[in-house]
C-alpha cells in the first residue's frame, strides 16, 4: 500500500469513525502534531493522549465534521493533503481550505503538520503551487 493510500484510508476512518479511531488506524501512539501557525496554545502535541486532545478540540464544537480530499501529493516519505474541513453546527455550515502534511515510516504515519490554508501547506511541502489546479 503507498503512502498516499494509508493517508487516504486514515482520513476515511477519520470521516466515519472519528479522531479516536483514526489515531488508531495507521498513526503511530508517539505520533507528533504540530498545530496550524494561527493556532492558539499549544504547538506541539506528541503522543496519542496529546494529539486527540487536539483534534478534539478542534472538532469538538460541531456536529458534524469532516475532511473532504481535494488533491494529495505523495513526496516520498511525506504525503501532502489538500482538503475541504466541513464542519456544521446546529443549522449552520462552515467549509474551508485546510492541509495536512503526514509524514509516514515503515507505512505508519509518526508526524504531522496541520495548516488553515493550501498556500502555506503548499509552501512547506516545497510543492510548486503553479502545477495545483
Amino acid at each position: 500500500m503507498t503512502n498516499e493510500q494509508i493517508v487516504r484510508d486514515t482520513i476515511d476512518v477519520f470521516n466515519r469513525s472519528g479522531a479516536a479511531a483514526a489515531l488508531d488506524h495507521a498513526i503511530s501512539a508517539g505520533v507528533v502534531m504540530h498545530t496550524a501557525p494561527e493556532w492558539p496554545g499549544q504547538r506541539v502535541h506528541e503522543g496519542r493522549d496529546s494529539s486527540l486532545e487536539l483534534l478534539d478540540d478542534f472538532t469538538g464544537s460541531f456536529d458534524e465534521y469532516r475532511w473532504d480530499i481535494d488533491r494529495m501529493y505523495e513526496l516520498g516519505d511525506r504525503v501532502l493533503t489538500l482538503v475541504h474541513h466541513n464542519g456544521r453546527t446546529g443549522e449552520s455550515w462552515i467549509k474551508a481550505e485546510f492541509a495536512a502534511i503526514w509524514r509516514l515510516e515503515h507505512g505508519v504515519v509518526v508526524e504531522i503538520w496541520f495548516f488553515f490554508n493550501w498556500e502555506q501547506g503548499l509552501a512547506a511541502a516545497g510543492v510548486d503551487q503553479a502545477i495545483t489546479p
